[in-house]
Order: structure tokens, then C-alpha cells, then sequence
């Protein structure tokens, strides 16, 4: 399952350049997760209410290209990766079918006192169902790397 959120660029949140400041594309990440979340039939207050919680571990973004204001853009979310007590979603940002960034980020399962536990059995069971069946039976990475990186 892979959801699309548009999102239209404020003024706010551009910088002086005129281009979409670099941090504002994780907040439209989180957005689009939290909607995938809601789509799949878990709002993220009522996982809190449950006593789970899922904090960013891990955060990757490769910037490709500007967005710019008074733009929309479509950004996408879809499950990457389930672990017993982790899951990491991917990312897009585009515009009119052109990729802007790419990204992901992991998310380890903790309870309210901040406690690293096992995702619930039926949160598991719902991501690794949106997530879908993996091709060739490896791990996926959770993004891919930029030109040049060094792993």
C-alpha cells in the first residue's frame, strides 16, 4: 500500500533562496505517514492511547531537485520494512511526476515511558500486510544512497 498526500508550499516555508527549506520535507514526510497510518485504520493518537509509541530512529533524505512556492506536491508513504519492535516507511516528493526527494526512516516501538518493546501483533500484522509481499526474499534497504556515498 503506498498512500499520496498533495501538499501545497507555503511561503513560510521557503527560505531566502526562494526553494523549499531542507527540513520542511521531513515534516511533509511525517504528515504523509501519519495518513498512511489513519488510511491503514490506525490514527497515531489512538496507538499513544494503547501505550505505543514510535519514535524516529533513522532519517535519510536525498534532495533531488527545488519545490518552490505555491506549488503542489505529492508526497508518498509506504511501509519499507517490518521488524519484531521496528518498521521503516520510504518516501517521495514530486512534482507533476518529477522526484524532488526521496527518503525513509526507521522507527523502533516503544511504550510511554520510552522503553523499547515488540510492536503489537496486530500493528505488525497491519504493516507487514500494506507493505506487501518482498521480491527475492532479501532485506530491502531503506533508501537508496546518494552518488558517491561510502557504506
Amino acid at each position: 500500500m503506498r498512500i499520496t498526500l498533495p501538499v501545497e508550499v507555503r511561503y513560510a516555508e521557503t527560505d531566502q533562496m526562494g526553494v523549499v527549506h531542507y527540513a520542511v520535507y521531513v515534516v511533509w514526510m511525517e504528515a504523509a505517514r501519519v495518513e498512511f497510518l489513519k488510511r491503514l485504520g490506525i490514527p497515531y493518537h489512538e496507538l499513544e492511547r494503547s501505550g505505543v509509541r514510535l519514535p524516529v530512529v533513522e532519517l535519510g533524505v536525498i534532495y533531488r531537485a527545488p519545490a518552490t512556492f505555491g506549488q503542489v506536491v505529492a508526497v508518498s508513504c509506504q511501509v519499507s520494512e517490518v521488524a519484531s519492535r521496528a518498521a521503516s516507511f520510504r518516501y517521495a516528493v514530486e512534482l507533476d511526476g518529477r522526484l524532488l526527494a526521496d527518503g525513509y526512516t526507521r522507527h523502533v516501538c516503544c511504550d510511554l515511558d520510552g522503553r523499547v518493546i515488540p510492536l503489537p501483533d496486530s500493528l505488525r500484522r497491519l504493516l507487514e500486510g500494506a507493505r506487501g509481499p518482498r521480491s527475492g526474499g532479501q532485506r530491502e534497504r531503506p533508501a537508496p544512497r546518494a552518488p558517491g556515498t561510502v557504506e
